[in-house]
């Protein structure tokens, strides 16, 4: 089975983002179809084989946060045929 995650904290220093990393690892020892996508201009997010991370198109600084950011406009095409070349059976 082919999985593609898209989230948005990829590449954030948070739980959540430090447990898609470690999923992608584990998938990647045990040589299994898991993709996670995200949409950021941070650049400190480990490379690897299964995770893409794109540039947005436009942000705007969070209110209150300003070390986040929120995606305004996407690269939902070039989102769209990354993950289309995956060929998932199960996108989240």
């Amino acid at each position: 089975m082919r999985l593609c995650l898209i989230t948005d904290t990829l590449c954030d220093a948070n739980g959540v983002s430090r447990f898609i990393q470690d999923i992608a690892a584990q998938a990647r020892q045990k040589e299994k179809a898991f993709y996670a996508f995200s949409v950021t201009r941070k650049k400190h997010c480990q490379s690897a084989d299964n995770l893409y991370i794109l540039k947005p198109r436009f942000t705007i600084k969070m209110p209150f946060y300003h070390d986040l950011d929120l995606v305004i406009v996407p690269p939902a095409w070039r989102l769209f045929k990354e993950i289309r070349r995956k060929r998932p059976d199960l996108i989240h």
